[in-house]
């Protein structure tokens, strides 16, 4: 008897060690700076995604580890990364304000940009379990279902018209009508990685996409795609990210471009480095930082960078505030 007692009296010791053993974390998140596991949602109280008005125009801005930001069905969804940790993260809000996250154990990488669509959030990555590739979808923005795609591709960039579309990094082009079932097509694509965030675009019966080099290509069909041209460009202008509106295309980067069609691409001078830009409300909304102080000695920042929110209506005259950190995504409020 005494031996059996011993027996219980081990296991229950080791059930309470195990029950009272959280798992640890190490570095920021880009939410709290211990996140919790999988299956818990917490509260995200470090201010890395705020809100800002600029005019008569509300968005929301993603900062640190902070990826893309979305809206659909009256939520908000944002999805995020800390490398050093290896923890992948997304968070929701149902008024912009108040955001739950939770850390998703599941996902070896976000591969993209998410989007809303046909009811479902969309967005690519790598399944932690199996290492394969393909999309992730989801209702709400917390919990996530992962299907790998034909030929285990990642999509590097995704968009919603009155379908997904979505490009891999061989210049296919993959199109579902529900976020989950995925048709391929070859394409004569030629441009390598595609901008992870807004590095694809449509607008004016046009397709525009930005390479991680800094080629831009455009298409009518999503088939035959055709080089961009530039006037004034060089070597160290990358635009990182695109937006149409007021019947015109804007790309910005290291440099600020601007289209009517897509093929031919005029640059602006501009002292700003831009992460992000949208189109809303009639004006185009980019974030990026102040370049003008940034000096350096000796490996060295003398002054820091100023973080900045720019509108324009044409993408060549641009209004310009302060904002309260550096900006990695952008998001209108609806």
């Amino acid at each position: 008897m005494k031996a059996i007692l011993k027996i219980w009296t081990l296991l229950l010791c080791a059930g309470l060690v195990l029950c009272c053993d959280p798992t640890s974390s190490e570095g920021t998140t880009g939410a709290n700076e211990n996140p919790t596991t999988e299956t818990q949602e917490q509260p995200l109280s470090d201010g890395s995604i705020f809100s800002h008005t600029i005019g008569n125009t509300n968005v929301l801005i993603g900062t640190g580890d902070w990826n893309s930001i979305t809206s659909g069905n009256g939520r908000y969804v944002a999805i995020g990364d800390n490398t050093l940790a290896a923890k992948r993260y997304s968070a929701y809000s149902d008024n912009g304000t108040d955001w739950l996250y939770k850390e998703q154990a599941s996902v070896f990488t976000w591969s993209g940009n998410v989007v809303y669509g046909n009811g479902k959030f969309v967005t690519s990555g790598t399944d932690a379990a199996s290492y394969e590739r393909g999309v992730l979808t989801s209702t709400d923005g917390i919990d996530w279902t992962f299907t790998q795609l034909a030929g285990n591709v990642v999509l590097q960039s995704v968009i919603y018209t009155d379908k997904f579309i979505g490009i891999d990094t061989k210049g296919n082009v993959f199109t579902s009508e529900d976020g989950t079932d995925w048709i391929s097509q070859a394409t004569d694509m030629s441009i390598g990685n595609v901008c992870e965030n807004r590095g694809f675009v449509y607008g004016n019966d046009i397709y525009v996409v930005l390479g991680e080099n800094g080629t831009m290509i455009y298409s009518s069909n999503l088939e035959n795609w055709t080089e961009a041209e530039f006037s004034q460009r060089e070597d160290n202008d990358m635009p990182k990210a695109v937006a149409y509106g007021n019947d015109k295309f804007v790309a910005v980067g290291t440099g600020v471009f601007y289209s009517s069609n897509g093929s031919s691409w005029t640059k602006v001078d501009t002292e700003y480095v831009f992460s992000d830009i949208v189109f809303a409300d009639n004006q185009f909304i980019a974030v990026g930082i102040d370049t003008t102080n940034n000096e350096q000695t000796d490996n060295e920042q003398t002054e820091e960078c100023k973080y900045k929110i720019m509108t324009s209506s044409d993408g060549i005259a641009w209004t310009v505030q302060d904002i309260e950190a550096n900006a990695t995504c952008i998001c209108i409020m609806q």
